[in-house]
């Protein structure tokens, strides 16, 4: 693995305390990698950054671009502090509730902001000159992103939709459109410059206190996004753009028909023609964002499960031969270190994917949740099988916190954790003792989520998987961060020598 024994908190950028209804790139992240590295953490893992639509249930794993950033998480703070709003102009966001995300409120409020930015730019010689080099460092996505997010606001927000010329992208008519909308294209690209200037702030100064950023790339993309109008040809789908066969998981345990997610499955054979380099350019633009990467869904590598479009739930796909390590040879020459890190979980690993896996040194991963029977027991989860190259999680973002996973599983379960951790073992100090666990293991990193290092309830989860509603709208309470919290860290880093 690319780090040696460490350990690092998960939580999201939209998770973190603030005076804007979400969290954002300004202040409060600031503050928490200095919370990070007073409490001797080395890594901090978020979830993807890729812009969100309500229209999805606002999750970062279904947005129109795999490139782009999500220009919610722009800081009006820092753009006050960089000189391109006066404070003036930045409206006060009044909540309800700020242990929560109010998506509604805060896309009409961020719009409302962005839109004082108009007009501004040309001001500042220096920032024309930033985004020039901007366009030129990102040309391979970012023309076809802000024109994609425009035409979805005029024409229709499914480009299957869009006039025959404009869906087949005839280059005469995008020059048309380039021009008709050059204000609104211009504004989109200008929000993804102050989006990308703020970030790289952000990492430079989390580089700068010894706290590296883990990010999480989804394997699928949505069907509804810049990536299948822009390169239709690396994805399965028919002459009006729709996809022929789209993504899921067989039935398992937690679903009788399996789990249907929708999104478009590639074509892996176009892909491998052009060496890939679609899924290249993706990671160099995550590496820009990252210094390590999980990818999600992982399996899909191997094989992935494809279902026909017109079938509504997931138990009438087949399996379907991923790129494998063709494409993994492709990504070793363009990333030697191989920074990525499988998300091996579900039903379905088989030998393929594990093998998919160690063949190229990734580390996979162990969620202590699973490690104790029930619907989600599996013995390769249990501790003492770990390994070095692994990263070990208490639970993940599509987990319930580990708290509300006590509480609310069953008595067998519950008699199983006390056999391990002690018979004294309940909801009041499940989280620490968990955690000790994972310290203790063989896995090179560990990372904990905010929630269980709190030790929170299952009203902090992040997401349920297969719903569409109340899902990432958790956000931390700035008061935990306190020095006691990071000390009583700390303490645990230099007792399980990470």
């Amino acid at each position: 693995m690319i780090i040696g024994r460490s350990s690092g908190i998960l939580l999201h950028i939209s998770s973190l305390p603030g005076s804007f209804g979400i969290g954002d790139l300004g202040p409060s992240a600031y503050h928490f990698v200095d919370f990070l590295e007073s409490a001797a953490q080395k890594i901090w893992q978020i979830l993807p950054l890729s812009p969100t639509r309500i229209e999805s249930g606002n999750s970062p794993y279904s947005s129109p671009s795999a490139f782009a950033g999500n220009p919610l998480l722009i800081s009006p703070e820092k753009l006050v502090k960089s000189g391109y709003l006066n404070a003036s102009e930045v409206p006060l966001f009044e909540e309800a509730d700020s242990s929560s995300v109010d998506f509604s409120r805060i896309v009409a409020h961020k719009k409302e902001l962005f839109k004082k930015l108009s007009g501004k730019y040309f001001l500042r010689e220096e920032a024309e000159m930033k985004l020039e080099k901007f366009r030129r460092e990102n040309k391979y996505w970012l023309e076809d992103f802000c024109l994609y997010s425009v035409l979805a606001e005029h024409l229709d927000p499914q480009w299957m939709n869009w006039p025959d010329p404009v869906r087949n992208r005839e280059e005469e008519v995008l020059q048309e459109l380039r021009k008709k909308y050059r204000e609104e294209v211009f504004q989109e690209e200008w929000l993804q410059f102050l989006f990308y200037e703020q970030w790289n702030d952000l990492k430079a100064y989390a580089h700068g206190k010894g706290i590296r950023i883990f990010g999480d790339l989804p394997l699928y993309v949505s069907g509804l996004s810049a990536d299948c109008w822009s390169h239709p040809q690396y994805f399965q789908l028919d002459d009006e753009g729709n996809p022929t066969v789209v993504s899921g998981v067989p039935p398992d345990l937690f679903s009788e028909t399996g789990q249907l997610w929708g999104t478009p499955v590639y074509d892996w054979a176009t892909l491998e023609r052009d060496d890939f380099q679609w899924w290249v350019e993706r990671l160099k633009q995550n590496l820009k964002l990252f210094d390590l990467v999980r990818i999600d869904h992982f399996r899909g590598l191997s094989s992935f499960w494809g279902v026909p479009q017109d079938y509504e739930t997931a138990e009438h796909g087949t399996w379907m031969e991923g790129p494998g390590q063709d494409l993994m040879d492709q990504l070793k020459v363009n990333f030697p270190e191989m920074p990525f890190v499988a998300e091996d979980l579900g039903e379905e690993i088989d030998q393929g994917v594990l093998d998919l896996r160690d063949h190229n040194g990734l580390p996979g991963m162990n969620i202590l949740q699973y490690a104790f029977g029930g619907a989600e027991g599996d013995h390769r989860f249990v501790p003492d099988q770990y390994v070095e190259n692994s990263v070990t999680y208490t639970g993940t973002h599509d987990n319930n916190t580990t708290r509300g996973w006590f509480q609310q599983t069953s008595q067998e379960v519950r008699d199983k954790v006390r056999e391990m951790l002690g018979a004294d073992t309940e909801p009041e100090n499940i989280s620490e003792r968990l955690m000790r666990v994972a310290y203790e293991s063989m896995s090179d990193l560990v990372i904990i989520p905010m929630q269980d290092v709190l030790n929170l309830d299952s009203e902090a989860k992040m997401n349920l998987p297969g719903t569409v509603e109340g899902n990432w709208m958790w956000r931390l309470d700035e008061d935990y961060l306190n020095p006691g919290m990071a000390e009583w860290l700390k303490q645990m880093m230099e007792e399980y020598q990470r």
